[in-house]
């Protein structure tokens, strides 16, 4: 069990980083029956096949959103500053705020 959810919480973080929030559903319902199929031939009990389910939905979704909220904090400036040497502004905070008033 350990395994599955640590297997899953790396799948998460990677569906984090390459993709948006629409493909977690479809992994997560696959995911689901295909331990659903595992364990009923293994012939398990319910209870336990949903706690194998449990341990696949919540470790993915938790990698998913921690590396997208990281991807998300890292990457925060990069549109920004892309976006400034393209039209050749410069619109730092530092030189805003260091530059005196009415200076030519």
């Amino acid at each position: 069990m350990t395994i599955l959810a640590l297997g899953t919480l790396l799948v998460g973080m990677v569906l984090g980083v390459r993709f948006r929030f629409i493909v977690l559903f479809p992994i997560l319902i696959v995911g689901s029956l295909v331990l659903a199929t595992i364990s009923l031939m293994a012939d398990e009990a319910a209870g336990r096949t949903l706690l194998s389910i449990i341990a696949l939905a919540v470790p993915m979704q938790l990698g998913y959103v921690l590396t997208s909220l990281f991807a998300a904090f890292i990457f925060q400036d990069r549109g920004r500053k892309e976006r400034d040497a393209e039209t050749g502004a410069d619109n730092s905070r530092w030189q805003r705020v260091a530059a005196p008033r009415n200076s030519t």
